[in-house]
């Protein structure tokens, strides 16, 4: 949940001697959320020709720890204008994850008259937010779940209508292929379904339950031929184009075994070797 919140500040000093020869602050208020933060600083002028305007914006985390911080100086030219408004923002540059608490802390400094003297103002906003922890769900292949039996989150699949407890279903994983297209149909079936009830996009699940259709239609190691072989290898490869898609930092190591013959002449968009 990402929550934005604007807040008016309170300023160190409202009302002075001469306030209407000083330049000062007259509010500060700010949005800050999971992206960055934003401030608006509003200005009345006095006599000043100058001033300078300065902020620091500060993130803490829930422990107290701080997990960015920026600060900026400016020198302003006095616009002719009783008041001016001048606006600021910046982004956090990291992922957050948790609860945060930003304050952006404003001054300006300027000349008082011909005094020689300086008016110091100040104000600030705070904000209190929460940003959802990212979330990286992997779409492994074959050969990942094969080597992977422990990370699996069933112990039991149906394929074609059949179902098959994991040792079955890891003896097919370890099925040569030997030009039987049901056989890569079901290495690819069984992991895109671990894939989706991992927790992946489950807009593969057409895909999917064609596949178990075709697999009740053309039982394992039937080797079908002809239009049913290029049916189901059709549907092969969209599971294994999503069983491919990997994780969103990196392909993860597999392991050293590899997929029992997966005979890359006859299935040229297989990959060589499965992670």
């Amino acid at each position: 949940m990402k929550m934005m919140l604007k807040v008016a500040a309170l300023l160190a000093v409202l009302a002075l001697p001469g306030f209407a020869f000083a330049t000062t602050l007259t509010s500060v208020t700010g949005t800050a959320d999971c992206d960055g933060w934003s401030v608006d600083a509003n200005i009345h002028w006095g006599s000043a020709l100058t001033a300078t305007l300065s902020y620091t914006a500060n993130l803490v985390d829930e422990g107290g720890a701080t997990v960015a911080s920026t600060s900026s100086s400016q020198v302003l030219n006095n616009p002719g204008t009783t008041y001016q408004d001048v606006w600021y923002m910046g982004a956090w540059g990291q992922e957050l994850c948790g609860t945060y608490t930003a304050t952006v802390h404003v001054t300006l400094v300027a000349p008082l008259g011909s005094t020689g003297n300086f008016e110091t103002t100040t104000g600030e906003f705070q904000a209190t937010f929460t940003c959802d922890c990212a979330t990286h769900i992997c779409n492994y292949t074959p050969g990942y779940w094969k080597n992977h039996a422990e990370n699996w989150p069933v112990t039991s699949l149906t394929l074609g209508g059949v179902t098959y407890d994991q040792a079955h279903l890891l003896a097919i994983m370890n099925t040569p292929v030997r030009g039987d297209a049901t056989i890569i149909l079901a290495y690819h079936l069984i992991a895109a379904k671990l894939n989706v009830l991992s927790g992946s996009d489950p807009s593969i699940n057409p895909a999917i339950s064609e596949a178990d259709a075709l697999l009740a239609m053309y039982p394992l190691r039937s080797k079908p031929s002809g239009a049913a072989r290029d049916q189901i290898l059709d549907v092969k490869n969209q599971l294994a184009a999503y069983n491919e898609l990997e994780c969103p930092d990196g392909p993860i190591d597999s392991g050293s075994k590899a997929m029992p013959d997966e005979e890359p002449a006859s299935w040229g968009q297989l990959k060589a070797s499965y992670r």
